[in-house]
């Protein structure tokens, strides 16, 4: 079975290539590290590796501090995706 997703036609077991992080109180330094680390895994079976934030203004000082290089050179075939909230 194939979805489209950001545009493209890709099989739905490509779901090993899309990390979603999400904090019900707050996100810290360690869910950013696993995040970090599974980005610098090569996609398994999709072209790009998909990573999303939900409720990024969850993430701790500490936690945007460690993320900011990735978010400034993020890895190849990656896209990043930041969800936050307004009031």
């Amino acid at each position: 079975m194939y979805k489209k997703r950001f545009g493209k036609e890709i099989h739905s077991a490509a779901t090993t290539d899309l990390f979603s992080l999400e904090g019900k109180d707050a996100l810290g330094v360690d869910e950013v590290r696993k995040l970090r680390r599974w980005l610098t895994i090569k996609p398994f079976s999709s072209p790009e590796k998909i990573a999303i934030v939900l409720k990024a203004e969850k993430l701790t000082l500490e936690a945007q501090n460690a993320f900011l290089k990735t978010l400034e050179e993020p890895p190849q075939n990656t896209i990043i995706v930041l969800s936050a909230q307004t009031d």
